[in-house]
């Protein structure tokens, strides 16, 4: 049960024109994906599962069970890690790559351009 506001992910409700946008450029950067993401990232990746990283690790700790080896486990949790994502360094990461100056404009029309405005009993504020 969530405990605090931010415990909570809001409903986007998006102009046509900006859903238009996102699924072009979402579906050109499908084909280039692959190069450009590590491939020990699980998640939001077609043909990869989050739940593999979990199962490769089961395996480690099973086999460092079976043989007696020592060993150490930690999980590190980026928690919302999408929200403290710099988007200076994101384009500068894509120019490195080289993404063309007009890719890069639209990717920060879309993130940037994003505006909310949350109901408070009834009442609309931000």
């Amino acid at each position: 049960m969530a405990k605090k506001i931010s415990d909570y992910r809001p409903i986007s409700l998006i102009t046509s024109l900006y859903k238009i946008i996102a699924k072009v450029l979402a579906g050109r950067l499908r084909g280039i994906l692959h190069e450009t993401i590590h491939s020990t990232q699980g998640a939001f990746v077609q043909g990869r599962q989050i739940l593999d990283a979990v199962l490769i690790a089961n395996e480690i700790v099973d086999e460092k069970k079976r043989s007696g080896e020592e060993g150490v486990v930690f999980k590190i949790d980026f928690e919302k890690a999408y929200d403290h994502v710099s988007w200076d360094f994101l384009d500068h990461v894509m120019e490195k790559k080289g993404f063309n100056p007009r890719w890069r404009k639209w990717i920060r029309g879309c993130l940037s351009s994003v505006s909310f405005t949350i109901l408070v009993n009834g009442n609309a504020k931000g």
